[in-house]
């Protein structure tokens, strides 16, 4: 089964009404809004036909909403899903009742496939020890075995002992090779090079998955070796997928919100070099690493009724009486001042207890289809000691920067 046709949207975007019945996105409120924008990144597969949500801002308009073939878009798919293969388990349960449990184990059939690649399938190594002469000769075993002769003041041990190591295949072994031939079917468009599976399986043992998760479990409990260990939990979870999918298959999130924040708190970290002070905007150097920017900061902000209101300050780094208040927005378009890093400016200003801090630098970080650029939000510098920035990072690039840290 392969993929004849792929319908690009980008989140937030209006989605074509032949689309959305096509897709059947309306059956999931979490997939599309009353006004028929997308509400998610991922993808859709169903009758040879995919339909992928990229981010807000990936593809510069007109590029987007549209059906073209799928070598046109390949590389832009393989990225996107590589970034949310690796970042999906740091948002595991995120949004338990959604649209997410009925979501393919993408990363479950990564670490499948990628055993296979550097192992190949499971099996177990078995040593038998024999006097043939064809082998591997074991001298711990035949020095071991006390037969020995005298000749010439030397010692011959005969016969010698050779080791031969076999490999045992067993059920976990079968359930792997069932697992890469069904990842292949659901999702063809994925894999550049699909690996030929040479071991027959008899396919009456599937006929029951919840038999087949029982038996994992227990093949899980007698496995001691890390790497082996990953595989199995691997295929319970892919089998547990298996026992309850609907031939539907999807892999979509609606916190792509999140995902942009820990990326730009990496870049930020790495990358962030100060701020250039005659053109009023944002410096960068390639793995700079001087700015250990603080993810989530939760500071008080006063009694609320028996604890303490809180307030959660998204990048934060403070140096030579400044401070850095920067916050991540996944937005469309920013079109009025942001009321809210106002206020943190004013907060974290008037909350200087000991008048360390003379200056704030704020930001907001957006996502951009084209070049980096820096906008001035809101200078008060002059009245009262702070100045926010809009920054607007490409998201191609935040999207590879994240994939090769």
């Amino acid at each position: 089964m392969k993929v004849k046709i792929v319908h690009i949207l980008q989140e937030g975007t209006l989605v074509n009404a032949e689309i959305i019945q096509r897709f059947d996105l309306r059956a999931d409120e979490k997939l599309i809004s009353p006004e028929g924008l997308s509400l998610f990144v991922g993808f859709i597969f169903r009758n040879n036909e995919l339909l992928f949500s990229f981010p807000k801002h990936f593809f510069q308009f007109g590029l987007y909403n549209i059906t073209t073939t799928y070598s046109e878009v390949e590389e832009d798919i393989k990225l996107v899903s590589k970034l949310l293969i690796k970042q999906h388990q740091n948002f595991k349960g995120y949004n338990t009742n959604s649209s997410d449990t009925n979501n393919i184990p993408l990363k479950a059939f990564y670490d499948i496939l990628n055993y296979y690649r550097r192992y190949g399938l499971y099996h177990v190594e078995t040593r038998q020890y024999t006097t043939d002469y064809s082998g591997r000769v074991s001298w711990k075993k035949t020095i071991h075995s006390k037969k020995h002769i005298v000749s010439n003041y030397n010692i011959i041990y005969l016969p010698l002992i050779i080791e031969k190591k076999e490999a045992m295949f067993m059920f976990v072994t079968e359930c792997m090779a069932y697992a890469i031939e069904k990842i292949y079917s659901i999702i063809p468009f994925y894999f550049d090079n699909k690996s030929s599976i040479n071991y027959k399986y008899n396919k009456n043992s599937f006929e029951d998955y919840k038999s087949v998760i029982k038996k994992l479990k227990r093949c899980y409990s007698t496995e001691f070796k890390d790497i082996n260990r990953i595989l199995i939990n691997s295929l319970i979870i892919f089998f547990t997928w298996l026992s309850k999918w609907d031939n539907k298959t999807k892999f979509v999130i609606n916190y792509f919100n999140l995902i942009w924040e820990n990326m730009v708190n990496n870049y930020l970290s790495t990358n962030f070099a100060g701020i250039n002070k005659e053109e009023n905007s944002l410096l960068f150097s390639k793995n700079n690493c001087k700015f250990s920017f603080t993810s989530k900061l939760e500071l008080a902000i006063g009694e609320y009724h028996k604890g303490m209101r809180l307030i959660e300050i998204d990048h934060y780094f403070y140096k030579d009486n400044i401070a850095y208040v920067f916050d991540s927005k996944y937005y469309n378009n920013l079109n009025e001042l942001d009321y809210k890093q106002v206020a943190y400016c004013y907060f974290v200003l008037n909350n200087n207890n000991n008048n360390e801090i003379n200056r704030i630098y704020g930001a907001l970080i957006l996502p951009t289809c084209f070049d980096d650029i820096t906008y001035v939000h809101l200078d008060r510098l002059r009245i009262d000691n702070f100045i926010i920035f809009e920054h607007y990072i490409n998201t191609r690039k935040a999207i590879q920067f994240s994939l090769d840290i």
